[in-house]
């Protein structure tokens, strides 16, 4: 340590806290800030231009009375011109309760979540309730289409919107009962306006309270910074005219609405007309009974229950104009997984980002055969879009991944194939089609036979239920999955209908055909009494219905053929005691395809005798003739095929013979015969032969033919006339043949 002049030591001296400031070098703080948040008519504009205007409108206001639980519903267009000669009016609230305007009513009451969830944006208080559709928080804000000011009533409330004033001031929540105590608001205006619709009344008002949700939406008929979309009452019709074309299918898969109506109001004092409704019939009671039950058990499930469904016949009656009417029975399942979901599938329900049940339904009509073109359904229908087509003869609906504005399902695209992305709601979509819609479709087929069955199984009930078999050749492929999962979902049950025995059966247990499979009705039934004789069901369906199930159940679905059937006369001799005209109908079926070999060891060989005897390969010649040359030879009828002969059977029989004889064999038979006369070659097959008769100019065959002819004449006793009754070249070539015993001698081809 060094030291100081006077001996001192000398020490480090001390920092100070001055002295290290001026050590540290001072740094700027960061400037913070918050993202730039687009305004609310900004905001607002952007959800119209992802919900497009038209019909949907009308659907998304459906939705919200649905998941608010309401069982009934109006939407009245009041076309009064009403509040709207004095724009510039220092009333604040007028604008509020003007027409022309659309009103809009249900019988459930808002709750604290719903009006919370009425103001939210991108948001919704609905995402945690399995049974409710609406996730967004959008649905509503499409009404912003045709209006700038809101105004809805409910319980004790009444809120009004008007998103063109200051951030901060776009809402105002009003107690019914204090309105005439609020500064500027005038309840001449509200009363003017909604007196008489759907109960609300100068009542309402003293009562402070309004039973049931009333929207009232002013139509816009200036542009506004919101939207430039003037709507008329004309526009407005055009949304009645979208919602009658689905109105027969759009109470199908709620769970508490069973009413829509919607009325036009024209006159002061009001008076409405009905321009349309909607309403499950009054036999229906059992089925809202039904679906009440099954809204219950949903909201009880857990991970380990049982999967849980509902089959409904759910009957619809609609009406247009006041007078018009259609009903329409619709049968309609419903199906939720649980515990045996896949473990695919159960990760994904866990998924809370997805935060979507598996919840599915298809529908179907019962009253009609005509041909029926399904559409998807997220329990309201999806805008009917080409790609929107599913190519299936039944509604399909669901719990879907959808697009934010509710019109579309999210599938891959061709990029996302090209990349091999995933995406959670992608795969959502396929697992709901391939895994849980098929279960529902199933049980929709099963309760489909069962109603046939209750009504007696007629064609029409029959052809209903096959009705319900996808074209597989039509289906769209996004779709193709469920129809295929869901045939297979029928391979054990009773899934076709066999009209011999009046039952259903399962496929591997029957024998298929078309109307083509038969040249004519006599045939068809012949061959169905053979068929049921030997204990096997004929099913006939259409082209469509029975290349689906071929395609899917290609080894148990056997088609009917010649093959087929002598494959099984040869395993039952229960055919042999069928009626003459079914074993010579069967006959001619074998034979239709000229696969001739199918006939050996069949008993179908009508013999004159009356008898029927098998097809050899070996064994006495049987020879085709008419009656009258049959009756020469009474001792042989045993050798003669049956004279009257249908003029198929007879066909069939020639057919046997012209094949023979334009056959090449590896060797021919060549017999010379005592007088010196060449027995001509010939070929004989499955021991039925038509001899022919010598031609007259054939060297060496006329005086054969003459001797002959006076040799049967002696032998016969007949009459020494030049114009006999039989053909005698025939007659002397028979008994010559007869005489010299010749066998039939089979020869394979080469």
């Amino acid at each position: 340590m060094a030291s100081t002049s006077d001996g001192r030591r000398k020490g480090k001296r001390k920092s100070t806290s001055q002295d290290m400031d001026k050590d540290v070098v001072k740094k700027k703080k960061p400037v913070y800030s918050g993202f730039k948040q687009p305004t609310l008519i900004e905001q607002l504009k952007y959800i119209l231009a992802e919900y497009p205007d038209g019909g949907q409108i009308l659907k998304e206001l459906i939705q919200n009375a649905e998941d608010a639980g309401a069982r009934t519903m109006g939407i009245l267009l009041d076309e009064r011109r009403l509040n709207r000669t004095d724009e510039t009016s220092p009333a604040q609230y007028k604008k509020f309760f003007q027409a022309p305007a659309l009103c809009v009513h249900n019988d459930a009451e808002f709750t604290e979540q719903d009006w919370q969830g009425i103001t939210m944006l991108y948001n919704s208080v609905k995402k945690s309730d399995k049974l409710k559709v609406g996730r967004f928080g959008l649905g509503f804000k499409s009404v912003f289409h045709l209006t700038d000011n809101p105004c809805i009533i409910s319980g004790e409330r009444m809120l009004l919107m008007d998103p063109l004033k200051p951030a901060g001031f776009e809402t105002v929540i009003m107690d019914i009962g204090d309105l005439d105590e609020i500064e500027g608001f005038a309840t001449n205006d509200l009363i003017q306006a909604l007196n008489g619709k759907f109960g609300f009344n100068q009542e309402t008002l003293s009562s402070g309270y309004f039973r049931g949700t009333l929207f009232w939406f002013p139509l816009r008929e200036i542009p506004t910074p919101l939207s430039d979309n003037l709507y008329t009452v004309d526009k407005v019709m055009n949304l009645f005219r979208a919602f009658q074309q689905d109105s027969s299918s759009i109470l199908l898969f709620l769970k508490s609405l069973s009413e829509v109506t919607l009325f036009k109001d024209q006159s002061q004092p009001p008076e409405r007309k009905v321009y349309a409704k909607v309403k499950i019939a009054a036999s229906g009671v059992k089925c809202l009974a039904q679906r009440a039950t099954f809204a219950d058990n949903i909201r009880n499930m857990t991970p380990e229950s049982a999967d849980i469904f509902s089959c409904l016949e759910i009957p619809i009656e609609c009406f247009f104009d006041g007078n018009r009417s259609t009903n329409a029975t619709w049968l309609v399942v419903n199906y939720v997984v649980s515990k045996s979901a896949s473990n695919e599938l159960k990760i994904l329900m866990n998924d809370k980002s997805i935060g979507l049940s598996p919840y599915v339904g298809v529908a179907a009509p019962m009253t009609t055969n005509t041909q029926f073109n399904g559409h998807i359904f997220c329990f309201l229908p999806l805008p009917k879009e080409g790609s929107k087509l599913t190519g299936l003869p039944f509604h399909v609906n669901g719990f879907f991944a959808l697009s934010s504005n509710r019109h579309h399902l999210k599938w891959e695209t061709e990029e996302d194939k090209d990349q091999q992305q995933y995406d959670k709601n992608v795969h959502w979509n396929h697992l709901m089609a391939s895994e849980v819609l098929p279960r529902a479709y199933g049980l929709m087929y099963n309760a489909a036979v069962s109603r046939s069955n209750t009504s007696g199984n007629s064609e029409e009930d029959v052809k209903r239920v096959y009705g319900l078999v996808p074209d597989l050749d039509n289906v769209n492929e996004n779709w193709k999955s469920l129809a295929a999962n869901g045939i297979k979902v029928m391979q054990t049950e009773y899934t076709v209908f066999a009209n011999d025995v009046g039952e259903w059966n399962m496929c591997q247990k029957c024998v298929f055909g078309t109307a083509g499979t038969f040249d004519s009705e006599e045939i068809k039934q012949s061959i169905r009494i053979c068929l049921k004789r030997i204990g096997k069901s004929y099913v006939e369906l259409d082209d469509i219905t029975l290349n689906t199930l071929r395609t899917v159940f290609s080894t148990q679905v056997v088609c009917l053929s010649p093959t087929l059937i002598a494959k099984f006369l040869r395993e039952s001799n229960a055919y042999k005691c069928l009626a003459n005209d079914t074993k010579m109908d069967v006959f001619v079926y074998i034979t239709a395809d000229e696969q001739f070999d199918l006939l050996q060891g069949l008993e179908l060989l009508s013999l004159a005798n009356d008898k029927w005897v098998s097809f050899e390969k070996d064994g006495h010649t049987k020879y085709i003739t008419s009656a009258e040359v049959i009756e020469i030879f009474p001792d042989f009828k045993d050798r003669f095929v049956m004279a009257t002969l249908s003029s198929k059977s007879a066909k069939a029989c020639q057919s046997i013979i012209d094949e023979a004889a334009k056959s090449t064999f590896p060797s021919q038979i060549s017999e010379k015969r005592n007088d010196g006369y060449a027995k001509r070659k010939r070929t004989f097959t499955s021991r039925v032969v038509c001899l022919p008769i010598p031609k007259r100019d054939s060297k060496g065959l006329t005086g054969f033919a003459i001797n002959y002819t006076r040799h049967v004449k002696r032998r016969l006793k007949l009459p020494d006339s030049p114009e006999m009754p039989i053909n005698v070249r025939e007659v002397h070539i028979i008994y010559a043949a007869l005489q010299m015993e010749l066998r039939v001698i089979t020869l394979k081809k080469r």
